[in-house]
């Protein structure tokens, strides 16, 4: 298994120490953190990580087609319901697509899966905004959801990002 040199340095630093002591005064017993157990909890983090974050652009991706494409539910919910004009339409695919793409590239680069997970929960925070705005509450469930996996994939990124060499 590949280890990083980054993890390789923090990995000599004891993560946590618990000492605790028996009724017989004279056993010491130590319990350490090891550097595979947090290897471990990191791997479960990063897979959560990529796991949410694929299915973030490809919800992402999926919808800024629909944009594109002026897809008839869309068209309905965003444009008569909320009142967003068609002429926005192709700005908030781009936008959409933006965002998915860069939280791809963010598995590979950081920097560019939080700017794109920054940007997306601005994005779906305005839609958020825009429901609640003209009083839609029934149409505030997908982007509600949205902006919950959106979150979700930012904190997962800054808590799995990789350390400076």
């Amino acid at each position: 298994m590949w280890i990083s040199p980054a993890w390789a340095l923090w990995s000599r630093i004891p993560v946590f120490r618990v000492e605790f002591y028996s009724h017989n005064a004279t056993n010491l017993n130590t319990v350490r953190g090891t550097a595979s157990n947090m290897q471990r909890r990191t791997g479960r983090m990063q897979i959560a990580y990529w796991v949410v974050t694929i299915a973030l652009a490809l919800l992402a991706g999926f919808s800024g087609l629909g944009k594109i494409r002026k897809d008839p539910h869309q068209v309905r919910v965003v444009h008569e319901t909320v009142g967003i004009p068609l002429s926005y339409f192709p700005v908030l695919a781009t936008c959409e697509c933006a965002g998915a793409l860069g939280l791809l590239l963010g598995i590979w680069w950081p920097a560019s899966g939080v700017a794109a997970g920054i940007g997306l929960v601005l994005y779906f925070l305005g839609a958020l905004v825009s429901h609640l705005r003209v009083g839609d509450t029934k149409g505030i469930g997908p982007a509600a959801f949205m902006l919950t996996l959106t979150a979700g994939a930012l904190v997962l990124r800054l808590a799995t990002r990789k350390l400076p060499v």
